[in-house]
């Protein structure tokens, strides 16, 4: 940004240049502006389609319900990894998330988030199967082919190949490359997805299961691993 800007009025020369210098894939956005240190002429612009972030509102309006803190998933989990000591500031990480039927991708390079997307996985929810697993918690299972699904991930597989060669040789300016990839999420299948990608590419995997966790944080799951994050984010 230009140095003339005072931190105060970043948020508004950002919503400024939106459709010119700031060009977005979806209208009306709701930004916000993080300066981390002020005066190196860089800053780091969150943005969000209005329209489900005014459902979420919506909806937590109409049960009387005021949440003390809000985050994007990719933040909550890099914040669990950063207190389980798992992040060095000198590397350069692919962070996946996987869900039943979706992933979310996330690049964080020294320090910084350099790339997010979010991947649905076109997988039919009616044959998955939720079963009680305790007091306000379901464990869920495939009641299909599993092959049908495994397509699923592989085709994930290449997708996270052109993310990082897109990282590479387009966003790193020191055309540096991933150095490690992490697995998360609350998909039953995530020893299987892990064992996939090792199959596929020659990097460090770290998998983050519930024994892992169980480590660090006994009593929780890998399916936690994301609400433990916004618990511990710090709210004023």
């Amino acid at each position: 940004h230009p140095d003339d800007v005072e931190p105060s009025k970043l948020r508004e020369y950002a919503e400024m240049e939106i459709g010119y210098s700031i060009h977005l894939p979806f209208d009306d956005p709701l930004i916000d502006v993080f300066d981390p240190v002020e005066g190196d002429g860089k800053a780091m612009m969150f943005a969000a389609n209005s329209e489900p972030v005014n459902q979420y509102i919506n909806l937590l309006l109409d049960i009387h319900t005021y949440p003390e803190a809000a985050d994007v998933r990719a933040l909550c989990n890099l914040r669990l990894l950063e207190s389980m000591n798992l992040l060095d500031d000198t590397k350069t990480y692919l962070l996946t998330n996987w869900l039943i039927n979706e992933l979310s991708i996330t690049i964080y390079s020294k320090g910084n988030v350099e790339f997010q997307r979010f991947q649905p996985l076109d997988t039919d929810l009616s044959k998955w199967k939720a079963k009680e697993a305790g007091e306000h918690q379901l464990d869920f299972s495939y009641l299909g082919e599993f092959d049908e699904y495994r397509m699923l991930i592989t085709d994930q597989m290449l997708e996270l190949e052109r993310i990082m060669d897109f990282f590479r040789f387009s966003i790193s300016k020191e055309q540096n490359g991933i150095d490690e990839i992490i697995v998360m999420g609350d998909n039953p299948n995530l020893n299987n997805i892990h064992s996939h990608l090792k199959q596929n590419f020659e990097l460090p995997i770290k998998l983050i299961n519930d024994q892992f966790m169980k480590k660090h944080y006994p009593g929780f799951k890998a399916k936690h691993a994301a609400l433990l994050g916004l618990a511990l984010k710090e709210v004023k």
